[in-house]
């Protein structure tokens, strides 16, 4: 079930930026294509770092697709999706090797994995639409600030054994 909502994620992500990307080079979409087929074979071909390489290449289309004017709000949209793809890809894969499957462990990754992609689309759309000025000193406290707390986030979420 993880790997069938992994690869309907890249394949959205795939999509909408290959779809949004008709109007520009041609190339670009085949490129699209090209990654999103590959990421999706990946899994049945046991292609591990496949999903990496797939979310480096959505990163670099949405960046293309920028350049080429494409909207803002769909790209990052593309992006979480393909964030969202690559992470659950990856939990497939770990799971891929256990015999049994504790039903706690899927739900519990799904739940994480659903409210970090809504924080992220909602922080990414906020930050799109709400412009404001910092000073250079506190942008700089909030960037560590910002990265403190994610490393107290990564702690508590993954205790050293």
């Amino acid at each position: 079930m993880i790997a069938w909502l992994a690869r309907g994620a890249g394949l959205s992500s795939g999509g909408l930026l290959a779809g949004a990307l008709l109007s520009a080079l041609p190339q670009v979409r085949l490129g699209g294509f090209l990654i999103i087929a590959l990421w999706v074979g990946s899994y049945f071909a046991r292609w591990d770092r496949v999903p990496t390489l797939g979310l480096l290449g959505m990163t670099g289309m949405a960046v293309a697709g920028l350049y080429f004017g494409l909207n803002a709000t769909l790209t990052a949209a593309a992006l979480v999706l393909a964030l969202v793809g690559w992470d659950l890809d990856l939990f497939a894969r770990r799971l891929r090797d256990f015999p049994r499957k504790e039903g706690g462990v899927v739900s519990h990754h799904l739940r994480a994995t659903a409210v970090v992609a809504a924080l992220a689309l909602g922080l990414v759309l906020l930050g799109l639409h709400v412009h404001f000025t910092l000073s250079f000193g506190l942008a700089l406290l909030l960037a560590v600030a910002s990265f403190a707390s994610l490393v107290a986030i990564l702690r508590l979420s993954h205790p050293v054994a």
